[in-house]
């Protein structure tokens, strides 16, 4: 009999504990929702970003002081000059009211650290190239998981060539300057050496790029190259989550 009844108060907990998570978990994703619906309408993309809101459980975020993160990913996204990139918004420390937890409004909420993260594959940095076969890779790691580096290899085949070329580049920031600048020339025709490395030579004002403050890291990862910049103690809502948003009244 007692065995019974401890079962039958262990199947409540169990029950009850579902029930909340459902519960916290609806939440959090109906807030997501809005924020993405927002996010979408204000920058015109065709599909909505993923958005995702920390902390566990998500209700809790209404006792503590601020929610630990936001983050917002948007696959190709056309910006003007760049072509389809990747960008992401990852969000620290987000000071939310209650009714922006729970509806997932926000309105220009304050945040501690705000950073956005522009990534360029073989296929965009191609066309800053004039390369339509562009491959790029970590020199030292070509797998997917390489970490990141401050040179980048890249193949392809430079107009004038018949084959593609590899060359080794490095990263590099200074001031508001972004460069690539190839320094081994690694395969491909002997006698075109110079002409390759300077098909693979690349310099943007940092301010051109679909990014709202100045660029402090670049580097090559997984095939890409990414740019990122940082924000302190600023504020964030639907708005700013993209590259290419529109400062517009929000949806009702």
């Amino acid at each position: 009999m007692k065995l019974s009844i401890r079962w039958a108060v262990a199947a409540c907990v169990v029950v009850v504990l579902v029930a909340g998570w459902l519960v916290d978990n609806a939440i959090a994703i109906r807030a997501e929702q809005r924020i993405a619906k927002d996010a979408q309408y204000h920058s015109r993309l065709s599909v909505a970003p993923r958005i995702f809101l920390g902390g566990f459980p998500y209700v809790a975020n209404v006792w503590r002081e601020t929610t630990p993160v936001m983050s917002a990913e948007m696959l190709d996204v056309d910006v003007p000059g760049f072509g389809m990139i990747n960008a992401r918004t990852e969000v620290k420390d987000l000071k939310l009211s209650r009714q922006e937890i729970l509806s997932g409004k926000i309105n220009s909420a304050p945040a501690k650290l705000v950073t956005r993260i522009v990534r360029l594959d073989g296929v965009a940095m191609g066309e800053q190239l004039g390369i339509t076969d562009l491959d790029m890779s970590n020199p030292y790691d070509i797998s997917p998981s390489g970490g990141p580096s401050s040179e980048v290899q890249l193949t392809g085949t430079p107009e004038g060539f018949e084959e593609p070329v590899t060359v080794v580049a490095k990263l590099r920031l200074s001031g508001l300057t972004i460069t690539m600048t190839p320094d081994r020339y690694v395969s491909g025709p002997a006698d075109k050496e110079q002409q390759a490395l300077a098909a693979f030579t690349w310099s943007i004002d940092s301010r051109t790029l679909p990014i709202p403050a100045q660029t402090n890291r670049v580097y090559c990862s997984g095939g890409s190259i990414y740019f990122e910049a940082e924000q302190r103690n600023t504020t964030i809502d639907a708005t700013n989550l993209s590259p290419i948003s529109k400062l517009e009244p929000a949806l009702n």
